[in-house]
């Protein structure tokens, strides 16, 4: 449910910045990520216990399951990093509010499950790469850095999880090529089965040569050619 709240009010999300009509799309933001935060991922005080062997079902589809557990638990931590700038970055108070620590615990342990689903399996490392991005700006800007520290502290930050990734992936491609491998020939017989006599009759007329350098050249060939329905 609250990830329908998402969808409704984030179009309204920027806009309060500026216009205070919007405001209670902000905070329906904040409260639903959250919410969704908490619901898939374990308090900020047991993050270094984040794992697929330990949890509710919920929090290891977070971390092993389809994009839709993942991104559902990604878009509230954009969020509410955004939030999380979006204060730091106001200049119409002279004392702003101090920033709630719930959230930025939600920041910290975003960094640390994007980088548990890597371990977990996933490939694609642009999430946890972002994550690190965000988090790394959001601590330069409490911190009040300048501009070329903040540039290089992003530089960092993107530096070092790539090298934690790659190590991760390269352990991974290792016990893959090092594994027993399973012969599917010694498993799956390759007799034809009952009843598929006549399954010759759905291959390509042509025939596959391959000694051709190009493994397609079958099909342009004019014996072939001849036998498609042009």
């Amino acid at each position: 449910m609250h990830r329908y709240f998402l969808a409704l009010h984030i179009p309204f999300f920027v806009p309060p910045l500026r216009e205070t009509a919007y405001a209670f799309s902000r905070n329906v933001v904040v409260d639903a990520s959250l919410k969704i935060w908490r619901a898939v991922l374990l308090p900020s005080s047991h993050s270094d216990e984040i794992s697929p062997l330990n949890g509710d079902d919920l929090e290891r589809l977070a971390i092993c399951g389809s994009q839709f557990f993942r991104v559902s638990a990604l878009q509230a931590c954009f969020m509410v990093a955004a939030e999380l700038i979006f204060q730091l970055q106001e200049e119409n108070s002279l004392s702003p509010a101090p920033l709630r620590p719930d959230l930025l615990s939600i920041v910290n342990d975003a960094v640390n499950w994007s980088f548990r689903c890597v371990e977990a399996g996933e490939t694609n490392i642009k999430g946890h790469l972002f994550m690190c991005l965000v988090d790394a700006r959001l601590d330069g800007l409490i911190r009040g850095v300048g501009k070329d520290e903040l540039l290089a502290s992003l530089i960092r930050a993107v530096e070092n999880g790539q090298e934690n990734c790659l190590r991760v992936l390269e352990e991974r491609a290792a016990e893959g090529q090092t594994g027993a491998r399973v012969d599917l020939f010694s498993q799956t017989g390759i007799d034809t089965p009952k009843g598929m006599e006549d399954w010759d009759i759905m291959m390509p007329i042509g025939q596959f040569n391959f000694d051709s350098g190009d493994p397609m050249n079958w099909w342009f060939d004019d014996e072939t050619m001849e036998h498609l329905p042009l």
